[in-house]
């Protein structure tokens, strides 16, 4: 059994800021909704949690933001909260490059990406995938709809953007399986056994690698050909680099699809009435969607202070980890009207869960097309469905996401 620190408050840390509460380890058979609730009508807009934070390389306790603006603030000055780190990837596993890029990575080279980036995950480039992406969705659907029943995470949302992600990179489809092996092992960790997450990054990166070496014999018109091809500053990007983008165009483009479907089938699931709102609306659809990530927002990330300045009355020092928990922050009465009820017609829907700021997620409009034609696919074949009777669902945190979602129709 892994040995957890004791938990430490630094010296120009008080008290009075201190909060010993870890959502990291909250019950996976709590109601994660309350929690959250809780954490917003309970804690102050920014505290100290000094439990060690046991997610892949993180051992430190973190200041925890509850507050919308405080964390659109913190998420707007990449200057002073940095993100270089911020997935500890690369920490696991003793590399000397960042893995996660452009998340791990700040200004000057950040913006640079993001531009190369841009064309490919932009509203139009990503339109023009709707016809293939629809087609995966039926058939994951209609295979489905055959079973009279399935577990939605396993048969469905896990292999769907698995599926999306073969498709963007030029990768053979038959591949998914071993890929969701790796994704199992990386995005849901087993603590008393770390070797098998650095095993699956390590898989990745030699998968995207050789990938690159493929695409220079056979280019495509697909994602890893682009990155071989890439450029900025007018010269070839790094090998390193090329690598930390195919790596988090993996993983980045998993964990968030995957998990949020979860609660969004969750939420049909129990809602009928809003089914048949939503059944051939797809404006509904894509309101619902939102409306769904700002209460369910799967992402915690964090950032690190690049110097000792004095936030909201509390003393950061130079190195502190900043904690943001999305779904607590999108539950804040100072942001949204009547924050913990679920209003699938909520608008404007300023919410965060894809993020703020210069690290707005690059790949949500992507993300958004997955998760609206799967629900579309999914209502068209079958309209009337339920969570299985006497099921207790249980969550995992970090993303946050329901392991197991067991359902069934006539």
């Amino acid at each position: 059994m892994e040995q957890i620190p004791t938990p430490v408050i630094p010296g120009h840390v008080s008290e009075e800021q201190t909060c010993p509460h870890n959502i990291f380890t909250l019950s996976p058979e709590s109601d994660i909704t309350e929690e959250m609730s809780r954490i917003q009508e309970n804690m102050p807009d920014i505290f100290y949690n000094p439990t060690p934070q046991l997610d892949r390389s993180f051992t430190k306790g973190a200041w925890v933001i509850t507050s919308h603006a405080m964390a659109k603030e913190v998420l707007s000055d990449p200057g002073t909260f940095s993100s270089v780190g911020i997935s500890g990837f690369a920490e696991l596993v003793n590399l000397d490059y960042d893995l996660m890029i452009p998340i791990d990575i700040d200004p000057p080279l950040h913006p640079k990406v993001r531009m190369m980036l841009r064309e490919y995950l932009s509203p139009k480039a990503v339109a023009e995938l709707e016809g293939d992406i629809r087609l995966l969705a039926r058939e994951l659907v209609t295979k489905a709809k055959e079973k009279g029943s399935c577990d939605f995470m396993l048969d469905v949302a896990q292999i769907f953007p698995t599926q999306i992600f073969l498709l963007l990179m030029g990768l053979p489809m038959e591949e998914y399986h071993q890929f969701l092996e790796w994704e199992a092992d990386l995005l849901q960790p087993d603590p008393n056994n770390i070797q098998k997450t650095i095993d699956a990054i390590m898989s990745i990166v030699d998968r995207v690698q050789r990938g690159f070496e493929e695409k220079r014999k056979n280019p495509g018109n697909d994602l890893l050909t682009m990155l071989v091809n890439a450029e900025i500053d007018g010269g070839p990007i790094s090998e390193e680099l090329r690598t930390g983008l195919g790596f988090n165009l993996f993983v980045g483009g998993l964990d968030t699809v995957i998990n949020q479907l979860s609660w969004v089938f969750k939420y049909l699931a129990e809602h009928p009435e809003s089914r048949q709102k939503l059944r051939g609306n797809p404006e509904a659809i894509t309101l619902a969607l939102e409306e769904i990530m700002r209460t369910h927002s799967v992402l915690t990330t964090r950032r690190f202070a690049t110097k000792d300045l004095d936030f909201h009355g509390v003393r950061i020092k130079k190195g502190d980890s900043v904690e943001l928990p999305f779904m607590a922050i999108n539950r804040d009465p100072e942001a949204f009207e009547c924050p913990m009820n679920i209003d699938l017609e909520r608008k404007p829907n300023r919410h965060v869960g894809f993020s703020f700021g210069p690290h707005t997620c690059i790949g949500m409009h992507l993300a958004r097309l997955e998760m609206r034609i799967l629900v579309e696919e999914w209502l068209e074949q079958l309209p009337e469905f339920h969570i299985k009777e006497g099921e207790k669902l249980t969550f995992h945190a970090g993303i946050f996401g329901l392991d197991r979602l067991p359902l069934e129709w006539d």
